[in-house]
């Protein structure tokens, strides 16, 4: 149903915001490390991965990891803007 949901969120400009100044971050930062480990996820998927359950899964795990990184705020804004989009997904599926 949805071929590159990386793209799309990629569309979001405050997504492209906080990955931008994540990638400013040493490649050995956590910021990079987890951005690279979301982006590597979800270009993962194709058509039968882009499920209702696979989705909230995603969302749940993106939610545990802001409270678990609250300390760094351009990680939380990332992975905010990322919980969103998916959230706005969820009925596509």
């Amino acid at each position: 149903m949805i071929k590159n949901i990386f793209t799309l969120l990629s569309a979001s400009w405050s997504y492209r915001e906080a990955v931008r100044r994540c990638r400013k971050e040493a490649s050995d930062s956590p910021e990079f490390q987890l951005a690279t480990h979301y982006k590597s996820e979800i270009e993962k998927w194709d058509d039968a991965d882009t499920t209702a359950d696979n989705i909230d899964k995603m969302i749940a795990q993106a939610e545990l990891d802001r409270y678990k990184h609250s300390d760094s705020p351009l990680l939380c804004d990332m992975l905010a803007e990322m919980v969103l989009f998916l959230k706005a997904l969820r009925p596509l599926a």
